[in-house]
């Protein structure tokens, strides 16, 4: 599968990796990271949120709550912080009175588009499970050839 933007052609080969790469690291923040690794990031957090629905800040903050605690569990933010981010990027629009949120289909120009379209066509959960499996296979590994180089 390949999805093309403006600028940016992302193979869902691709975002695999960028998923790796995320989950290889422990408590990072977004400021760490790549482009490609923050839209990433932040198009599985809006992910959370579900489309086309209008919701209370209660409902949102337990959408990202449960993320953090689940996949988003590699970042280190908070609830709050993350729906900001997550407003401040496009990703979610809060109304004026600042009590409604709804997650926004994103535009074509938009930096994350094509890693939401892709992401949108996974099964994040089983596809996270399954990088955590293989990057605890490669740990083991890793730990066996030191264990046989050791003796």
């Amino acid at each position: 599968m390949n999805t093309t933007t403006s600028e940016i052609t992302v193979h869902q080969q691709d975002l695999l990796v960028i998923l790796q790469r995320l989950l290889k690291k422990k408590d990072f923040t977004l400021k760490n990271l790549k482009q490609e690794e923050f839209q990433t990031c932040l198009g599985l957090a809006s992910l959370t949120i579900p489309s086309s629905q209008i919701l209370n800040e209660k409902d949102v903050n337990q959408a990202l709550k449960h993320w953090l605690n689940s996949t988003g569990s590699i970042l280190w933010i908070d609830h709050v912080e993350l729906r900001r981010t997550l407003i401040d990027y496009g990703f979610l629009h809060r109304n004026l009175a600042g009590n409604e949120y709804q997650r926004l289909q994103l535009l074509d120009k938009h930096p994350a588009k094509t890693y939401i379209d892709l992401l949108s066509t996974m099964d994040i959960d089983v596809t996270v499970f399954k990088i955590k499996q293989q990057l605890e296979q490669q740990k083991l590994e890793r730990m066996n050839q030191h264990m046989k180089g050791a003796h």
